[in-house]
């Protein structure tokens, strides 16, 4: 059903795109200046395949319900044509997914939309850069809609840099949280981790040493900079819990070298020792690019005693 259709304006007029407001269902409506109003059944619209939002707050959306049963729907929520079934059009949400959800929570059975004519690929970045403007995404929603860009849509990081008016090389960083498993991610989310907790924690290589750095972390609600800290002990070879936690179960006892040297002038000194006491200890040394090798031969039958 057509609710507002576009009047005849001047050329001025017509070029406008500023808001104007109508009404719809006795409340006033924002809407681009001459943009046709339309009210679409909900079981018509379906949600954007390509939304970057995958959680919506129950609560948010409650609030969002109760506002609109107050003061109607103010913003129309974008569509476009996707298609027939049963010779009825349908449309997909470009943006405005959670005024949806909030109008079917209502049970209303239809919502004020402006229909636009667009792609898949459009709708997609639309989406997006919808979402990432308002600083709605959390960091692992953002980073999943951008791989979808370069992915299906073949950008490269600099097309969606320049979409997001950012460098390439923020854009690197926002990919770099997928690194992350789906449970590390998990934990971030529900313990309400910073990005810079995030940078840290992918300083650090090992799956195992992540698991247990963030069970650390998270357990003693440690900040951005002293989980910097706690990542660089961690790095530099001092005892951690995270460390420690794999060698324990094995019932080893952990041995921290700071540098390697030390290990052979222990050696060293321990083959002194056994050779002051007569025993004939052979040592066989060879350097490698990336290793030693150290051949110590020491004979099984105790040395004679000297005749006195």
């Amino acid at each position: 059903m057509l609710l507002f259709e576009r009047k005849k304006q001047d050329a001025r007029a017509g070029n406008d795109r500023r808001s104007e407001s109508r009404s719809y269902g006795g409340f006033a409506v924002a809407a681009p200046a001459g943009a046709a109003v339309y009210g679409i059944p909900l079981e018509r619209i379906q949600p954007n395949p390509s939304q970057p939002r995958r959680i919506f707050s129950e609560a948010t959306i409650a609030s969002l319900a109760d506002s609109i049963r107050q003061y109607g729907l103010i913003q129309p929520v974008t569509v476009r044509p996707s298609g027939l079934v049963g010779g009825e059009p349908l449309y997909e949400i470009v943006e405005g997914e959670r005024r949806f959800r909030a109008a079917k929570l209502l049970g209303l059975r239809e919502i004020p939309c402006v229909i636009v004519n667009t792609d898949s690929r459009r709708s997609a970045e639309i989406a997006l850069t919808e979402n990432v403007v308002r600083e709605d995404l959390n960091m692992f929603e953002e980073a999943n809609a951008i791989a979808s860009l370069i992915e299906i849509y073949s950008l490269s990081r600099a097309e969606v840099a320049k979409k997001l008016s950012c460098s390439e090389e923020e854009v690197g960083r926002k990919l770099s949280v997928l690194r992350l498993s789906q449970e590390e991610r998990a934990a971030v989310i529900s313990n309400s981790l910073s990005r810079r907790h995030v940078a840290a924690i992918l300083r650090l290589k090992s799956d195992e040493q992540r698991r247990m750095a963030l069970k650390r972390i998270c357990s003693e609600g440690m900040g951005g900079e002293a989980t910097e800290q706690f990542v660089t002990r961690i790095l530099e070879g001092e005892p951690s819990d995270a460390g420690r936690a794999g060698e324990a179960r094995e019932g080893k006892q952990i041995l921290v070298l700071h540098d390697v040297r030390l290990f052979f002038n222990t050696l060293d000194r321990a083959i002194e020792v056994m050779r002051g006491a007569g025993v004939n200890v052979q040592t066989e040394r060879t350097d490698r690019k990336e290793e030693t090798e150290i051949l110590i031969r020491i004979p099984t039958v105790p040395p004679k005693p000297k005749a006195s």
